[in-house]
């Protein structure tokens, strides 16, 4: 009797393992990565501090740059990706994000001016997307493609040729 309990309840295992796999159907998965879905942020604009709707990046290409002012590299890549903004402009959007925690507002606005940075720029004051996209060096440089997938992942400074083609896959998909 307790022979046939124990092969009634693996076969119950069994059938449920096999109809969870056959029914399971998980969401898109989230990590900072290439090929997986750009987590979403919560973060206000430097300049207004108004929170940034991440909606309103449903459905376009765009590029996400986490800089800080004090940083050479990011000063370094600053006017290629000003170029690259007004060269894409309407068919990519720019998203810097300011790793404030680490740096000044009045310092990451004067880098802002300096550079005249014409795309929105956000303030990671509690360096939530910082640990979201498990940045460890910056500039770190996302592309992310119209389903929000990430296809290109690049930490340290961009050189405008390398910019100019990652923006070309980045558009042509």
């Amino acid at each position: 009797m307790k022979r046939k309990y124990s092969t009634y309840v693996l076969f119950l295992v069994l059938a449920g393992a096999i109809l969870a796999g056959i029914f399971y159907r998980p969401g898109p998965a989230v990590s900072p990565e290439m090929g997986y879905t750009a987590p979403p942020l919560t973060l206000n604009t430097l300049t207004t501090n108004a929170p940034f709707s991440w909606q309103s990046l449903s459905g376009k290409l765009y590029v996400l740059n986490f800089w800080a002012s004090w940083c050479p590299p990011c000063n370094a890549e600053a006017p290629g990706f000003v170029k690259a903004a007004e060269k894409y402009k309407g068919k990519i959007e720019f998203i810097g994000v300011n790793m404030t925690s680490a740096d000044s507002p009045p310092a990451a606005i004067g880098f802002i001016k300096h550079y005249h940075i014409p795309y929105t720029v956000l303030a990671d004051v509690q360096a939530k997307a910082a640990s979201a996209y498990r940045i460890v060096s910056i500039p770190t440089t996302f592309f992310v493609n119209q389903k929000g997938v990430i296809v290109d992942r690049v930490t340290g400074r961009i050189s405008e040729g390398t910019l100019d083609s990652l923006l070309n896959q980045l558009e042509k998909g």
